[in-house]
Protein backbone atom coordinates (compact mmCIF):
# COMPACT_ATOMS: atom_id res chain seq x y z
CA UNK A 1 0.00 0.00 0.00
CA UNK A 2 2.99 2.60 1.34
CA UNK A 3 4.56 1.67 -2.44
CA UNK A 4 1.88 2.28 -4.18
CA UNK A 5 1.80 5.51 -2.95
CA UNK A 6 4.91 6.35 -3.42
CA UNK A 7 4.85 5.35 -6.86
CA UNK A 8 2.25 7.57 -7.75
CA UNK A 9 3.82 10.68 -5.96
CA UNK A 10 6.87 9.50 -8.05
CA UNK A 11 4.94 9.73 -10.69
CA UNK A 12 3.36 13.19 -9.97
CA UNK A 13 6.10 14.54 -9.78
CA UNK A 14 7.90 13.02 -12.75
CA UNK A 15 4.56 14.36 -14.69
CA UNK A 16 5.03 17.50 -13.01
CA UNK A 17 8.73 18.08 -14.00
CA UNK A 18 7.51 16.76 -17.97
CA UNK A 19 5.34 19.94 -17.93
CA UNK A 20 7.38 21.88 -16.29
CA UNK A 21 10.27 21.17 -19.00
CA UNK A 22 8.39 21.29 -21.84
CA UNK A 23 6.69 24.88 -20.57
CA UNK A 24 10.52 25.75 -20.43
CA UNK A 25 11.53 24.48 -23.89
CA UNK A 26 8.52 26.15 -25.06
CA UNK A 27 9.89 29.21 -23.55
CA UNK A 28 12.90 29.25 -24.57
CA UNK A 29 11.90 28.45 -28.09
CA UNK A 30 9.32 31.85 -28.05
CA UNK A 31 12.82 33.46 -26.30
CA UNK A 32 14.79 32.36 -29.19
CA UNK A 33 12.44 33.17 -32.03
CA UNK A 34 12.34 36.74 -30.31
CA UNK A 35 15.84 36.88 -30.15
CA UNK A 36 16.32 36.06 -33.28
CA UNK A 37 13.53 38.14 -34.69
CA UNK A 38 15.15 41.17 -32.76
CA UNK A 39 18.38 40.34 -34.43
CA UNK A 40 16.54 40.31 -37.99
CA UNK A 41 15.34 43.66 -37.52
CA UNK A 42 18.15 45.46 -36.25
CA UNK A 43 19.94 44.01 -38.96
CA UNK A 44 17.56 45.24 -41.41
CA UNK A 45 17.71 48.50 -39.87
CA UNK A 46 21.59 48.18 -39.97
CA UNK A 47 21.18 47.80 -43.83
CA UNK A 48 18.54 50.28 -44.56
CA UNK A 49 20.88 52.47 -43.11
CA UNK A 50 23.76 51.74 -44.71
CA UNK A 51 21.59 51.58 -48.23
CA UNK A 52 20.68 55.33 -47.12
CA UNK A 53 23.99 56.52 -46.57
CA UNK A 54 25.78 54.65 -49.74
CA UNK A 55 22.28 56.50 -51.88
CA UNK A 56 23.62 59.70 -50.04
CA UNK A 57 26.77 59.44 -51.04
CA UNK A 58 26.19 58.49 -54.62
CA UNK A 59 24.41 61.35 -54.67
CA UNK A 60 26.98 63.76 -53.24
CA UNK A 61 29.79 61.49 -55.94
CA UNK A 62 26.88 62.49 -58.57
CA UNK A 63 26.76 66.54 -57.88
CA UNK A 64 30.66 66.60 -57.66
CA UNK A 65 30.55 64.42 -61.39
CA UNK A 66 27.53 65.78 -62.92
CA UNK A 67 26.46 68.30 -60.75
CA UNK A 68 23.76 71.45 -61.05
CA UNK A 69 26.10 73.62 -63.24
CA UNK A 70 28.48 72.86 -65.61
CA UNK A 71 30.92 74.29 -63.23
CA UNK A 72 30.07 71.20 -61.01
CA UNK A 73 30.49 68.98 -63.97
CA UNK A 74 33.93 70.13 -65.31
CA UNK A 75 35.96 67.08 -64.57
CA UNK A 76 33.03 64.33 -66.30
CA UNK A 77 33.66 64.90 -70.02
CA UNK A 78 32.79 61.48 -70.57
CA UNK A 79 29.68 61.11 -72.85
CA UNK A 80 29.71 65.05 -73.37
CA UNK A 81 32.35 66.47 -76.22
CA UNK A 82 34.30 69.80 -75.24
CA UNK A 83 32.83 71.75 -77.99
CA UNK A 84 29.23 70.83 -75.81
CA UNK A 85 30.87 71.26 -72.35
CA UNK A 86 32.26 74.83 -73.47
CA UNK A 87 28.56 75.87 -74.94
CA UNK A 88 27.43 75.18 -71.96
CA UNK A 89 29.92 76.37 -69.67
CA UNK A 90 30.05 79.84 -71.41
CA UNK A 91 25.75 80.24 -71.62
CA UNK A 92 26.26 79.60 -67.53
CA UNK A 93 28.82 82.06 -67.49
CA UNK A 94 27.80 85.40 -69.64
CA UNK A 95 24.66 87.57 -68.85
CA UNK A 96 21.22 85.51 -69.17
CA UNK A 97 20.26 88.57 -71.49
CA UNK A 98 23.22 87.71 -73.94
CA UNK A 99 23.76 84.87 -76.53
CA UNK A 100 26.76 83.05 -77.03
CA UNK A 101 28.23 80.16 -78.80
CA UNK A 102 31.24 77.92 -79.80
CA UNK A 103 33.06 77.29 -83.12
CA UNK A 104 36.00 75.36 -83.20
CA UNK A 105 38.61 76.87 -84.24
CA UNK A 106 41.42 75.32 -84.84
CA UNK A 107 42.08 71.19 -84.19
CA UNK A 108 41.16 71.53 -79.86
CA UNK A 109 41.26 75.06 -79.93
CA UNK A 110 37.62 77.20 -79.80
CA UNK A 111 36.68 80.50 -80.61
CA UNK A 112 33.79 81.58 -78.61
CA UNK A 113 30.94 83.59 -80.14
CA UNK A 114 29.21 86.15 -77.12
CA UNK A 115 26.25 88.79 -78.62
CA UNK A 116 25.30 91.56 -76.09
CA UNK A 117 21.97 92.68 -76.52
CA UNK A 118 23.09 96.35 -77.51
CA UNK A 119 26.27 98.26 -78.46
CA UNK A 120 29.43 96.93 -76.60
CA UNK A 121 31.30 99.90 -74.48
CA UNK A 122 33.88 99.98 -71.69
CA UNK A 123 31.40 98.51 -69.13
CA UNK A 124 30.21 96.03 -71.56
CA UNK A 125 33.70 94.69 -71.85
CA UNK A 126 34.54 94.86 -67.77
CA UNK A 127 31.15 93.11 -67.23
CA UNK A 128 32.09 90.25 -69.98
CA UNK A 129 35.81 89.67 -68.09
CA UNK A 130 34.12 89.36 -64.53
CA UNK A 131 31.54 86.83 -66.05
CA UNK A 132 34.21 84.81 -68.37
CA UNK A 133 36.90 84.19 -65.18
CA UNK A 134 35.45 81.42 -63.47
CA UNK A 135 35.04 79.48 -66.94
CA UNK A 136 38.99 80.10 -68.50
CA UNK A 137 39.91 79.40 -64.99
CA UNK A 138 38.31 75.64 -65.74
CA UNK A 139 39.40 75.27 -69.85
CA UNK A 140 40.48 78.44 -70.57
CA UNK A 141 43.29 75.77 -72.47
CA UNK A 142 40.79 74.78 -75.00
CA UNK A 143 39.74 78.59 -75.63
CA UNK A 144 42.04 80.07 -78.25
CA UNK A 145 39.82 83.62 -79.00
CA UNK A 146 36.44 85.29 -77.40
CA UNK A 147 34.36 87.36 -80.34
CA UNK A 148 32.36 90.06 -78.89
CA UNK A 149 29.51 91.24 -81.09
CA UNK A 150 26.60 93.51 -80.99
CA UNK A 151 22.80 92.86 -81.63
CA UNK A 152 23.90 93.52 -84.95
CA UNK A 153 26.21 90.51 -84.99
CA UNK A 154 29.02 92.36 -86.16
CA UNK A 155 32.33 92.20 -84.07
CA UNK A 156 33.21 95.25 -81.61
CA UNK A 157 36.00 93.58 -79.44
CA UNK A 158 38.11 90.68 -80.06
CA UNK A 159 40.21 88.84 -76.86
CA UNK A 160 43.64 86.73 -77.78
CA UNK A 161 45.01 84.44 -75.71
CA UNK A 162 47.03 87.63 -74.02
CA UNK A 163 43.74 88.97 -73.03
CA UNK A 164 41.91 86.00 -72.05
CA UNK A 165 45.13 85.50 -69.98
CA UNK A 166 44.81 88.85 -68.37
CA UNK A 167 40.99 88.31 -67.92
CA UNK A 168 41.36 84.50 -66.50
CA UNK A 169 43.88 86.09 -64.11
CA UNK A 170 42.28 88.80 -62.42
CA UNK A 171 38.55 89.56 -64.16
CA UNK A 172 39.31 92.70 -65.32
CA UNK A 173 40.73 95.05 -68.37
CA UNK A 174 42.95 97.92 -68.35
CA UNK A 175 41.63 100.72 -70.73
CA UNK A 176 44.67 99.83 -72.64
CA UNK A 177 43.82 96.17 -73.10
CA UNK A 178 39.79 97.28 -74.04
CA UNK A 179 41.34 99.42 -76.56
CA UNK A 180 43.31 96.19 -77.98
CA UNK A 181 40.18 94.45 -78.27
CA UNK A 182 38.77 96.80 -80.24
CA UNK A 183 41.71 97.02 -82.52
CA UNK A 184 41.52 93.34 -82.88
CA UNK A 185 37.64 93.45 -83.50
CA UNK A 186 38.37 95.62 -87.02
CA UNK A 187 40.35 92.37 -88.51
CA UNK A 188 38.06 90.00 -87.49
CA UNK A 189 34.83 90.48 -89.66
CA UNK A 190 34.58 86.31 -90.67
CA UNK A 191 31.31 85.79 -87.79
CA UNK A 192 29.45 89.59 -88.92
CA UNK A 193 26.79 90.24 -90.10
CA UNK A 194 25.82 91.82 -93.71
CA UNK A 195 23.97 94.86 -93.65
CA UNK A 196 21.59 94.88 -96.64
CA UNK A 197 20.42 98.48 -97.09
CA UNK A 198 16.62 99.35 -97.79
CA UNK A 199 14.65 102.18 -99.48
CA UNK A 200 11.53 102.68 -97.01
CA UNK A 201 8.47 103.35 -98.88
CA UNK A 202 4.95 104.09 -97.47
CA UNK A 203 6.28 102.08 -94.29
CA UNK A 204 7.52 99.09 -95.77
CA UNK A 205 11.44 98.13 -96.95
CA UNK A 206 12.18 97.38 -100.87
CA UNK A 207 15.42 95.90 -101.57
CA UNK A 208 17.15 95.45 -104.82
CA UNK A 209 16.91 91.56 -105.39
CA UNK A 210 18.64 89.67 -108.37
CA UNK A 211 15.99 87.18 -109.63
CA UNK A 212 18.10 84.27 -111.69
CA UNK A 213 16.65 81.34 -113.87
CA UNK A 214 17.52 79.04 -116.27
CA UNK A 215 16.97 80.98 -118.73
CA UNK A 216 18.48 84.77 -117.64
CA UNK A 217 18.47 86.58 -114.65
CA UNK A 218 16.72 89.92 -114.18
CA UNK A 219 16.84 92.83 -111.08
CA UNK A 220 13.68 94.13 -109.39
CA UNK A 221 12.56 95.65 -106.57
CA UNK A 222 11.07 93.37 -103.63
CA UNK A 223 8.99 94.15 -100.61
CA UNK A 224 10.08 92.77 -97.68
CA UNK A 225 7.21 90.88 -96.23
CA UNK A 226 7.70 88.81 -92.42
CA UNK A 227 4.46 87.16 -92.53
CA UNK A 228 4.74 85.37 -96.13
CA UNK A 229 6.32 82.23 -96.07
CA UNK A 230 7.03 81.82 -99.69
CA UNK A 231 8.61 85.15 -101.75
CA UNK A 232 6.27 86.00 -104.51
CA UNK A 233 7.38 87.74 -108.09
CA UNK A 234 5.54 88.96 -111.25
CA UNK A 235 4.27 86.27 -114.19
CA UNK A 236 6.39 88.31 -116.14
CA UNK A 237 10.25 88.41 -114.31
CA UNK A 238 8.77 84.03 -114.23
CA UNK A 239 8.93 84.17 -118.00
CA UNK A 240 11.98 86.30 -118.65
CA UNK A 241 13.96 84.30 -116.19
CA UNK A 242 12.92 81.13 -117.19
CA UNK A 243 11.82 78.49 -119.81
CA UNK A 244 9.02 77.19 -116.82
CA UNK A 245 5.86 75.91 -118.34
CA UNK A 246 3.52 77.60 -115.95
CA UNK A 247 0.47 76.16 -116.70
CA UNK A 248 1.61 73.00 -116.17
CA UNK A 249 4.04 73.62 -112.90
CA UNK A 250 2.87 72.96 -109.03
CA UNK A 251 0.57 75.11 -107.95
CA UNK A 252 -0.11 76.48 -104.25
CA UNK A 253 -3.20 77.76 -102.42
CA UNK A 254 -2.53 80.49 -99.94
CA UNK A 255 -4.39 83.24 -97.55
CA UNK A 256 -3.87 86.75 -98.59
CA UNK A 257 -6.04 89.98 -97.30
CA UNK A 258 -8.27 89.11 -100.03
CA UNK A 259 -8.90 85.60 -99.28
CA UNK A 260 -7.48 82.98 -101.22
CA UNK A 261 -5.29 82.88 -104.05
CA UNK A 262 -3.77 79.84 -106.33
CA UNK A 263 -0.26 80.23 -107.91
CA UNK A 264 1.96 78.19 -110.07
CA UNK A 265 5.25 77.81 -107.66
CA UNK A 266 8.73 77.45 -109.66
CA UNK A 267 12.60 77.24 -109.04
CA UNK A 268 14.66 80.62 -108.83
CA UNK A 269 17.66 81.77 -106.75
CA UNK A 270 16.77 85.24 -105.38
CA UNK A 271 20.36 87.21 -104.96
CA UNK A 272 20.75 90.11 -102.52
CA UNK A 273 23.87 91.67 -101.88
CA UNK A 274 26.20 88.56 -102.66
CA UNK A 275 23.62 86.07 -100.55
CA UNK A 276 22.10 83.94 -102.92
CA UNK A 277 19.44 81.18 -101.81
CA UNK A 278 17.99 78.44 -104.17
CA UNK A 279 14.13 78.37 -103.61
CA UNK A 280 10.77 77.74 -104.92
CA UNK A 281 8.98 81.14 -105.88
CA UNK A 282 5.11 81.96 -106.16
CA UNK A 283 4.30 83.47 -109.90
CA UNK A 284 1.12 86.36 -109.41
CA UNK A 285 -0.77 87.24 -112.09
CA UNK A 286 -0.41 90.88 -111.10
CA UNK A 287 2.75 91.99 -112.49
CA UNK A 288 2.97 94.55 -109.63
CA UNK A 289 3.43 92.03 -106.73
CA UNK A 290 6.94 91.02 -105.95
CA UNK A 291 7.37 90.00 -102.00
CA UNK A 292 10.23 88.88 -100.32
CA UNK A 293 9.35 85.98 -97.81
CA UNK A 294 10.91 84.24 -94.73
CA UNK A 295 12.00 81.46 -97.51
CA UNK A 296 14.89 83.70 -98.09
CA UNK A 297 16.03 83.75 -94.65
CA UNK A 298 15.76 80.07 -94.25
CA UNK A 299 19.21 79.15 -92.20
CA UNK A 300 19.50 82.49 -91.60
CA UNK A 301 18.94 85.18 -88.76
CA UNK A 302 18.65 88.43 -89.39
CA UNK A 303 17.55 92.13 -87.88
CA UNK A 304 15.34 94.92 -89.18
CA UNK A 305 16.61 97.95 -87.94
CA UNK A 306 14.21 100.99 -89.56
CA UNK A 307 16.42 104.14 -87.88
CA UNK A 308 18.74 102.79 -90.51
CA UNK A 309 16.72 101.65 -93.05
CA UNK A 310 18.68 98.24 -93.31
CA UNK A 311 18.83 94.33 -93.08
CA UNK A 312 21.29 92.66 -90.91
CA UNK A 313 21.93 88.95 -91.83
CA UNK A 314 23.81 86.44 -90.56
CA UNK A 315 24.65 82.40 -91.05
CA UNK A 316 22.45 80.99 -87.86
CA UNK A 317 25.53 79.73 -85.49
Amino acid sequence: MIMRRVKRILFFILLVESIVLSLWVASSIHTSRAEYEKNVSHLKALHEIKKRDLKNQLAEELYLTTGKTVLDRIYNTRNQSILELLNRMTEESVPTDWKSSVKVDEFTKFIILIQAPGDVDDSTMNTLARSLMPMLSYCGEFVSNVAILDRKHVCRAFMDRYILTKVERSGVLSAEDTQRTKELAKSATRFNSLKIQCELINNHFYLSVNVVGDKSSANCMMMLDTGASISVIPRSLAQQTGSYNLISSPKRTFMTAKGKLTCSVIPRVILISGISNEQQVAVSDNNEISLLGMDFFIGKKFIVDSSEKAIYIWAND
